[in-house]
């Protein structure tokens, strides 16, 4: 077993990003601080969630190994339904002391190499739920994808009449 003293925290961080160690750890590190301060946070937090996911995202499509896909996929997935939250309960959130920093945490909980966050969430919650309510899910989508259809050619109809 690899500990941070022997370096393997560090190995372990370049082998999956391809990116100094030091400069991920100190640019997170760097926002954790600007956030705590209070400046800018939504921003800092965007960028964290998005900059760093997308760079990332970018390399695994080039990548002809899959894990690193669906490890993406899932972050962007797990990412989604975190914003969604927000935006639904950002109002109440917002009032919670620190909420930017303990989002920001999140965030990087989310997509740092060594916890694949997003990765636990789905496997512990998500998937369950997906493949309980998936028949249902793609019953509606099926539904709302052919009244979609048909409100179309009604459209077509009517325009051509004119």
């Amino acid at each position: 077993m690899t500990t941070p003293s022997d370096g393997g925290f560090l190995n372990t961080i370049k082998e999956k990003t391809g990116i100094n160690p030091l400069i991920l750890i100190a640019g997170v590190l760097g926002a954790l601080a600007v956030v705590f301060l209070g400046h800018s946070q939504q921003y800092i937090t965007a960028v964290v969630g998005i900059l760093f996911p997308s760079y990332m995202s970018l390399k695994a499509i080039e990548t002809k190994d899959g894990d690193d896909d669906k490890q993406w996929c899932t972050y962007w997935v797990i990412f989604f339904l975190f914003e969604l939250a927000e935006l639904f309960f950002g109002y109440i959130l917002h009032f919670l002391p620190f909420f930017f920093l303990i989002k920001l945490v999140i965030i990087v909980w989310l997509f740092f190499p060594t916890t694949n966050g997003a990765t636990f969430i789905y496997e512990a919650f998500l998937s369950k739920l997906f493949s309980k309510y998936e028949t249902h899910i793609d019953s509606t989508i099926n539904d709302v994808k052919n009244q979609a259809r048909e409100g179309v050619d009604k459209a077509k109809k009517l325009v051509g009449k004119s």
